[in-house]
């Protein structure tokens, strides 16, 4: 990867077993070297931008690059160990804060 600018593009996406739209004609630009923080109601979309990115599941419509690239030319390894991700629900292991991030 060169800079690391994702964009999302117009991306609609349902979940495969669901007829409700998660996403529609949804767009995000982030910008290289930056952090961002997903905020919004349970069911908004939060989780599934980032499964889109991982790769978990690919947009019905629209599509996802990274510097200009779309994200199914990555290799999927590749591209998610270049990706930090903390879940609304981390799991936290019965030791210091700094042996957990260590252990991650």
């Amino acid at each position: 990867m060169r800079q690391g600018e994702i964009c999302f593009n117009n991306v609609t996406f349902n979940y495969p077993s669901s007829n409700q739209q998660v996403l529609k004609n949804f767009n995000l630009k982030i910008e290289a070297g930056t952090k961002i923080g997903l905020i919004g109601p349970s069911g908004s979309g939060k989780s599934t931008i980032n499964d889109l990115i991982l790769q978990f599941y690919h947009p019905s419509e629209g599509n996802i690059t990274i510097d200009g690239r779309d994200i199914r030319d990555f290799n999927i390894t590749e591209l998610r160990s270049q990706i930090g991700y903390v879940s609304q629900d981390p799991e936290m292991f019965d030791i210091s804060v700094k042996d957990n991030i260590i252990f991650g």
